[in-house]
């Protein structure tokens, strides 16, 4: 799998998606981490799925602070069933791409 499109990562974010071999991955669990409601990035997570409802996160799989889901995505990068989301700003400036 190379890619995600809009539609697949609104469809992992709702909880349609499960498993990554619906999207051409391994068959493994997605873990689809997401930030707190009043995060300015989850507020953005919102507005991408516009009228698409964002499922509730497990509780493992919110995750706070700047750095929070890059360095836990980035725990799990033996996993291929991890994905996060961040501003690319804040990806740079942790050296993640």
């Amino acid at each position: 799998m190379d890619a995600l499109s809009t539609a697949d990562i609104q469809a992992i974010y709702s909880g349609k998606q499960t498993n990554w071999s619906a999207l051409g991955g391994e068959d493994q669990p997605i873990r689809a981490f997401q930030r707190p409601e009043d995060s300015v990035r989850q507020t953005a997570l919102l507005n991408f799925m516009g009228d698409v409802p964002v499922m509730r996160a497990p509780i493992e799989n919110m995750e706070e602070g700047m750095g929070g889901i890059i360095e836990q995505v980035a725990e799990y990068k033996n996993h291929s069933n991890a994905i996060g989301f961040t501003f690319r700003f804040y990806g740079g400036r942790n050296g993640w791409q």
